[in-house]
Formats: structure tokens, sequence, C-alpha cells
């Protein structure tokens, strides 16, 4: 908790973190009742300054394990292959301040760019500003489809999706994709591999969702890492990013960063903001300390929502 209040976040690996709330609530989906919770303590590396700022609200549970049995049916629902197609006129515009229209300023001079997992309103957006769009996804949905100049079908975990797709790109597009990947520095490297050398400035434009930023602190410290449909913890992300450690993958797949770009959303404005004052697992919880507030308040980034970066090979 103290690791990401001050802006860190060290694991790697592709996982699913839980809190007893969030648990709960799944084995409930799964027609599962818990019977019994049985906590797995561990002291904190630094018990004085967890203490200092956490104060008496220090929870020193580890990992838990859920004792349940089955009692209903469950009530999980199929999940949906797509987002809704929509117009992407009514929703960005240059220099509105979103990811996307990052993402577009990024990929000038570009003109062939290829897309992976592509969404269809930024495909017709690239489409309408003269980009020929190459789309790339397991399952490439109808609207990107049309607006596309060539369809690759792929896996990007699993396929060699890139082998005629090699050289013939100016730029790569990956907004708000790697995040969802097992293996996120080799989807850069087989991104790389579709960039033409001879392009007067071959790139890879990437956006990552920053678990930094202050209402995922904020709550992670209230006791609550929330699954969402969408934002900063959307249930199917596998890999979490700061900075710090998008430029380590990047500097793993062998890119270097050139341009940098930030969406911001104020503390308390995202999705992922929560009230602190409320009861989980039966514990009272009091106003976010002033202690965890000075915290997040000291970094200037911690309003960065989304990174959205232009990478280019060595």
């Amino acid at each position: 908790v103290l690791e990401l209040l001050e802006g860190r976040w060290s694991d790697t690996a592709p996982r699913r973190y839980f809190t007893r709330e969030t648990a709960t609530a799944l084995a409930e989906a799964c027609g599962l009742t818990v019977d019994e919770v049985e906590d797995h303590h561990s002291a904190p590396l630094d018990p004085k300054r967890t203490t200092a700022v956490l104060g008496g609200r220090t929870d020193l549970v580890a990992a838990f394990t859920l004792h349940c049995v089955r009692t209903h049916r469950g009530t999980i629902p199929p999940p949906t292959t797509f987002a809704p197609a929509v117009d992407y006129t009514s929703l960005f515009r240059r220099g509105d301040g979103t990811c996307h229209s990052r993402e577009v300023d990024l990929l000038d001079p570009c003109h062939r760019v290829i897309e992976i997992a592509p969404a269809s309103d930024m495909t017709h957006w690239l489409s309408d500003l003269g980009h020929r769009v190459t789309v790339v996804d397991r399952v490439v949905p109808s609207a990107s489809r049309r607006w596309a100049h060539r369809v690759v079908v792929g896996d990007l975990d699993a396929d060699r999706w890139w082998t005629d797709l090699e050289s013939s790109a100016d730029a790569v597009l990956l907004g708000n994709v790697i995040e969802h990947v097992a293996d996120p520095v080799a989807v850069l490297r087989d991104a790389t591999r579709c960039l033409d050398a001879s392009a007067s400035a071959p790139r890879i434009v990437v956006s990552v969702p920053n678990v930094a930023h202050a209402d995922v602190r904020i709550a992670l410290a209230s006791g609550r890492w929330t699954y969402r449909d969408t934002g900063i913890l959307d249930r199917t992300h596998l890999h979490f990013f700061t900075a710090a450690m998008l430029a380590d993958v990047a500097d793993a797949a062998g890119l270097d960063v050139v341009a940098r770009r930030a969406t911001r959303v104020p503390r308390g404005a995202s999705v992922n903001a929560v009230p602190w004052d409320r009861d989980v697992g039966d514990i009272e919880r009091s106003p976010a300390p002033q202690s965890v507030l000075d915290i997040v308040d000291a970094d200037p980034e911690a309003d960065v929502h989304v990174l959205t970066w232009a990478l280019r090979p060595r």
C-alpha cells in the first residue's frame, strides 16, 4: 500500500488482485456463500512508517482463504465481445485532451498505420485523417473492418500475426492494449517487426492506464481494489503500469521513448474514486487521513490517468 501511495508498482506478473470484499462478491456471483474466512498475516516491511501514515488502520492480512459452500445459481453474465460502435465525431476531436487525440497527434505524419486490437471509433477517425490503416486482432469488429485498408486476424499472445506485416508500416498503434496481453514485451517486439526502417520516423504509439493515479492509491489505502467494466481497474487487465514500469517494458523491448503525453483526471473525478468513510469487512472506516492525502498530493503526476508515449526502435 505504501509503495503505491508513493507512485510505485513493482509486480510484473499477470495476475488478479483481491480484497475480502471483491473476493466475497466473486464467490457470490459464482453461486457460493462464504462460510469462513481464514486470514494469513504478515508484518509490514516498515512498521514505523506504516503506522505513521495509516495510523491504527493498518491491515496485516497479506492473504486470505475463503471457505465456501454452493448455495445458489451463479449470476456472472456472459462476456460481451465488443463495445458498441460509436461515431467518433461525437466523442473526440483534435486537442480535446483525451488519450485518443494524443495518439492521433503522435501518429502524425505517419501514413501507413497498423492499429492493434482496434477500436472502431479510432479506426474511423484515422481513416478520415488520411491514414491507411491495417487492423489486427483475434476478432475484428465489423465497424473497424469497414474503415480499414486491410484486416489481419491473429491472437497477439499465441500467433505469429506479424508475419505478413513485416516492414510494412510507418507506425503501430497500441491504444490501451498491452495491459490486456500475457507478455507486453513480446507484443512490443512483434510490433517493432512491422515498422519500415526506411520510413522517416518509424514509431510505436502506446497508451496504458496509470495504476498510480490518486484515486487508485487512496482506494487501496482504504482497503479496496475493485475491478470495474472500464477504467484503470478494468476487470480484463492482466498488467498494471506506472510511468516507470512502462519505461522498463519499452527498454526490454528495445525501444526508446521519444515523446511522452499524459491524460490527466483530478483526484476524486475518476471511476475509481471511492468514499473513504464506509464499512468494509465489518471494519469501520474513517475519512482519509491527511497523512495519506499529503503523500498523494505531493506527487505532481498523481493525476495522470493515461500515459501515451511514442517509442522508436534502437
